[in-house]
């Protein structure tokens, strides 16, 4: 199912984000509910597994106490059997007749959700496909009322999809390629129908809406195709599926997808998925396989989903790079006095910065004669470094800005200067940085009472209001939260950033873009 596939990525997320103190909060619990999968297991050996999810809509992590997590299988009698079932890390499950329970002391439900119990099924001996049965789960805790859902069980026919190759593309930022994925049946059984989809993997690039078959949003499509693939044999696109890359993307840069093909019964939950984001179908002519035949069947799963993706590179060629430059910020005041220091970066382009794996930054270090009082959400204290910060934010399109406040108690009234560096990070390290069209204005100033008449600290030294928040002004611009305190200052950091802004992305399946030598 691909609730299961889109889980490995949120997985992910979650143990960086679990990684770092402090990123739980005694908030309330009670939008916090259960949810089980639906999955369709495959008659014969094969065991198809589900997660249990506490699914978290709000904005900060909650952390749970005595938490217990059921799951009942009597509802699968004479249909499937419990293969196995184990927990999350910190919990312990005892299992006694159809009901299983893991106990934790503590869980914490972060916002991307927690998957505190695993299981897999397989169908009973001598089950035909179509059989179904029912699980159910129950959720409960000290700060918790009881949540309880229900996950159905579809005994279907074993089939083995296998996609094509890895796919290279490449253009010039402003052109179009095409996608043209390929796919074979492996199996020994007719496959009946078929679904292909895939994300751009990066906003430099979007799909351009075609096919009537085919429905689209501006980073992900699926196309549904009504057509049998007969066992041993493989199967192209009539025609190519048109992404098309943006003016303004980055290059030379990279960005990795995937093409994904389903059985129409497996792709079910994330077709939904899709056109509840706003999909729209093309309005030309309708996209086929080479390959057509005969009778619908029952339902069918696909027993080895690992094969089913094609992993896409898209190569941006040429040389078009983002320009991110400090916006400086003044604060005036006297001994004692709390005051809002506001300062921030914008991208004078050409190219955007595009955000799943490179994030603009900041390091800022605080003037002299002050001492911090509170800090921007999306700022922390940067280890062994007393007075300076790291504050993030998202992906910044041509002409965008993006601010950061902190709070500073004035102790010594005496003009001082701190310092503040931009740079364009790149998720999974700390020591490399993206290239821009220039590094000379990534430096600036942040300045308490300084003695120069409309000195602001910016690295041009123009006052562009328009940058965002210098010397304490407003600004419209809105920057991509971190939810808990330091969550973004573990390795992995912009992962951890990301979460909070990209859930949308995640359901997408976005992977990701990194600029080249």
């Amino acid at each position: 199912m691909r609730t299961k596939r889109g889980l490995a990525l949120a997985g992910a997320l979650a143990a960086l984000a679990l990684a770092a103190p402090g990123t739980a909060h005694a908030a309330e619990a009670g939008p916090i509910r259960v949810e089980a999968e639906d999955v369709l297991i495959p008659v014969g050996n094969a065991a198809a597994s589900v997660t249990v999810t506490l699914a978290n809509p709000g904005d900060e992590g909650v952390l749970l106490h005595n938490v217990k997590v059921t799951l009942d299988a009597a509802g699968l009698a004479g249909v499937a059997t419990v293969a196995d079932l184990w927990p999350a890390t910190g919990g312990d499950c005892a299992t006694a007749g159809t009901v299983t329970t893991c106990s934790y002391e503590t869980l914490d439900v972060s916002i991307i959700d927690a998957y505190p119990l695993h299981a897999s099924f397989k169908a009973d001996k001598g089950v035909a496909a179509g059989a179904k049965g029912t699980y159910r789960v129950t959720a409960q805790a000290d700060d918790l009322p009881v949540s309880e859902a229900t996950g159905a069980v579809t005994v279907a026919e074993a089939v083995n999809l296998i996609a094509g190759p890895e796919i290279k593309l490449s253009g010039k930022p402003g052109a179009t390629v095409g996608l043209s994925p390929t796919v074979r049946n492996a199996g020994g059984a007719t496959v009946h129908g078929a679904v292909l989809s895939s994300s751009t993997g990066s906003s430099s690039a979007a799909y351009v809406a075609r096919y009537k078959n085919c429905f689209y949003t501006d980073v992900q499509f699926y196309c549904t195709f009504d057509q049998d693939l007969a066992p041993g044999r493989q199967y192209g696109l009539s025609a190519p599926i048109d992404i098309a890359i943006s003016k303004d993307a980055p290059a030379p840069s990279e960005f990795d997808t995937y093409a994904e093909w389903e059985t129409p019964d497996d792709a079910k939950d994330w077709v939904a998925s899709i056109r509840d984001h706003g999909a729209k179908p093309g309005t030309g002519p309708e996209l086929r396989l080479v390959e057509k035949a005969a009778v619908r069947s029952g339902p069918q799963t696909d027993v080895t989903a690992i094969d089913n993706f094609s992993h896409v590179v898209t190569a941006v060629t040429g040389k078009n790079l983002p320009d991110l430059t400090v916006v400086g910020g003044t604060v005036r005041g006297k001994v004692g006095d709390t005051v809002k220091a506001k300062f921030g970066v914008k991208n004078l382009g050409p190219a955007r910065i595009d955000a799943w794996n490179h994030f603009p930054s900041v390091l800022v270090t605080i003037p002299a004669g002050t001492t911090l009082v509170t800090a921007d959400r999306n700022c922390g204290p940067v280890e062994g470094k007393a007075g300076t910060f790291r504050c993030l934010t998202g992906e910044l399109a041509v002409g965008a800005s993006a601010t950061w406040e902190l709070s500073l108690k004035i102790t010594n009234a005496a003009p001082s200067t701190g310092a503040i560096t931009a740079r364009i990070e790149v998720v999974g390290t700390t020591t490399t940085f993206a290239p821009e069209a220039n590094a000379a204005n990534n430096t600036g100033k942040l300045l308490l009472n300084p003695a120069t008449a409309g000195d602001n600290g910016d690295a041009a030294g123009d006052g562009d209001e328009a940058a965002g928040g210098t010397g304490g002004g407003d600004s419209d611009e809105p920057s991509l939260p971190i939810t808990g305190a330091n969550v973004a200052w573990v390795a992995g950091a912009g992962l951890v950033l990301l979460a909070a802004g990209v859930i949308a992305l995640l359901a997408a399946k976005r992977r990701g873009t990194r600029y080249t030598a």
